[in-house]
């Protein structure tokens, strides 16, 4: 059974193994990120990894952005998290900022 040790942090304890004859505990960590690095509603923002991956590629991530913007979506529907209603335009612009 996880042991929750923090906000967002959970341990488990596992069994002893043998290490050059010397028993050793083993402990598994579960850290959940999600909070810790802002991805989630309704403040999110896209992942540090996914905005890295845009270092080369930001005048593409912009015309992108541009054609997406110049189809005035009202809503937008997510397939994770929690979806748009009214004011997409205004979503879009504030989560792609960055670009």
């Amino acid at each position: 059974m996880l042991n929750q040790v923090g906000d967002e942090i959970w341990t488990l304890d596992g069994p002893a193994v043998q290490f050059y004859g010397m028993p050793y505990t083993t402990r598994m960590t579960v850290v959940r990120l999600a909070r810790l690095t802002g991805i989630l509603a309704p403040n999110g923002k896209t992942p540090i990894d996914w905005r890295l991956s845009f270092i080369f590629g930001r005048s593409e991530a912009r015309r992108s952005l541009a054609t997406l913007l110049a189809w005035e979506p009202e809503n937008i529907i997510l397939a994770h998290g929690e979806c748009v209603s009214g004011n997409a335009l205004d979503f879009l612009r504030k989560s792609f900022a960055w670009v």
